[in-house]
């Protein structure tokens, strides 16, 4: 039987991107836990800043005369 070589690409590039992040995790938690908190906070506000402009902007077109 024929084997894509896609997916054997796909999965050794899916098995990377989980080595990375094991990595990334690995590294992340071996920081003084103060170190984590600003890292942590930052992601936050950044994700939360989004929300926030998006929920704007969806409420300008809601409320935007037509």
């Amino acid at each position: 039987m024929f084997k894509s070589p896609y997916k054997a690409s796909s999965q050794k590039n899916s098995c990377n991107e989980n080595n990375l992040w094991n990595e990334v995790l690995t590294q992340f938690h071996n920081l003084p836990e103060e170190r984590q908190d600003e890292i942590m906070l930052r992601i936050y506000k950044r994700v939360y800043a989004q929300s926030q402009h998006q929920n704007k902007h969806y409420s300008v077109l809601l409320h935007a005369k037509v």
